[in-house]
């Protein structure tokens, strides 16, 4: 307890569970991501060339005493907890894991309080979700900070990625956490991206990780001030130029978007990850039928190779853990160095929240 408040019940935010969004109370985007833009200097893109600082482009290195494996588990840490945890020692015990293993889950008679103790011991700057899709998605709270993945209809496998690297400010902690788990599958998978950069081999590597790439959107009008929560233009291109976003309007009113990123990154521990939403965008676009609203090229415009993409795909695969949900399970996740995607379920009921902030300076 801290000034007699347990932990599990200091929360920020008035929190109504179910709750829609009213337009109304959508905030300003402009004023949404000032305190953040301000908090984390991993938000700045990664200059490629200083990634190879510390990693031959020539493929994975051999494990000797001077260059032992990477230190990787193949199943995230969890821990058993209750409201009596205090939050230094929750902090404690998280951030420790996440150093090793860049993820880790909280296991217990966990409640939505609780879930709002863990995100707080971690956290406090939270991001509201602007610009992703959001179908199937349910805002939670009236900041639009806390929400459920995609369910109900939208029930389909999730391609692994970092979570909003189409723009410049993403989140460097992601929590999760299990209302209902679907009956069966809907696993939840992570995989390190510094571990898959590391097991890269130097066509995939020169090809793909350390190249800058492009992310490209189409969206018309009905869809883009659904994402964004806004149907003043204006107000959106304030929001895209502070994400480093380039947009424009066509004459039918569609919104066409453009950002250029490292495809790697400095994780939070320093060390080069692959993480970025290359593939979420890539295979898409591979994959469907006429012209895709979201599609991923080089920087410079030219066209990834399918291969390349193809082949990351297997290498992430390789590298990738399920997390089978129980009830109440909260899962923290270092967004700085994890894939997460997720396989696909046929249980309308399966029901997972997500808060996403940025760590403590």
């Amino acid at each position: 307890m801290r000034d007699g408040v347990p932990w599990w019940n200091r929360s920020s935010s008035v929190v109504r569970v179910g709750a829609g969004l009213r337009p109304g109370l959508a905030p300003s985007l402009p004023e949404a991501y000032c305190a953040a833009g301000r908090l984390s200097s991993r938000a700045r893109r990664a200059s490629p060339r200083s990634l190879r600082q510390n990693a031959s482009s020539t493929g994975p290195r051999p494990a000797s005493a001077a260059n032992p494996p990477f230190p990787w588990r193949a199943i995230m840490k969890v821990v058993d907890i209750d409201a009596s945890t205090p939050a230094p020692a929750l902090r404690e015990i998280g951030e420790e894991a996440l150093r090793a293993d860049g993820a880790i889950v909280f296991r217990g008679s966990l409640g939505f309080h609780e879930y709002l103790g863990i995100t707080n011991a971690f956290c406090t700057d939270f991001l509201p979700y602007l610009g992703g899709s959001n179908h199937g998605r349910e805002l939670v709270d009236e900041d639009a900070q806390i929400m459920t993945a995609p369910g109900g209809v939208n029930n389909h496998a999730i391609a692994m990625h970092g979570e909003m690297y189409y723009q410049l400010i993403r989140p460097d902690l992601l929590f999760f956490q299990c209302h209902t788990p679907a009956r069966r599958d809907g696993e939840t998978l992570l995989a390190d991206g510094c571990r898959v950069f590391s097991e890269m081999g130097g066509a995939l590597r020169e090809g793909l990780a350390e190249r800058r790439v492009a992310y490209h959107r189409r969206r018309d009008e009905r869809v883009w001030s659904r994402l964004y929560r806004t149907s003043d233009r204006e107000v959106l291109r304030s929001y895209c130029a502070q994400m480093s976003v380039d947009a424009r309007f066509d004459d039918d009113g569609c919104l066409w978007t453009r950002f250029t990123d490292a495809a790697s990154h400095r994780s939070r521990g320093g060390a080069p990850a692959f993480i970025n939403n290359v593939l979420t965008f890539g295979l898409q676009a591979l994959r469907c039928e006429g012209q895709p609203f979201s599609w991923v090229t080089y920087d410079d415009g030219e066209a990834i190779p399918p291969e390349l993409l193809l082949e990351a795909e297997r290498l992430v695969a390789a590298c990738t853990t399920p997390i089978r949900w129980q009830r109440g399970d909260v899962l923290v996740v270092d967004n700085t160095r994890m894939l997460h995607g997720r396989n696909a379920f046929d249980d309308p009921a399966r029901r997972i929240l997500l808060r996403m902030g940025m760590a403590r300076v």
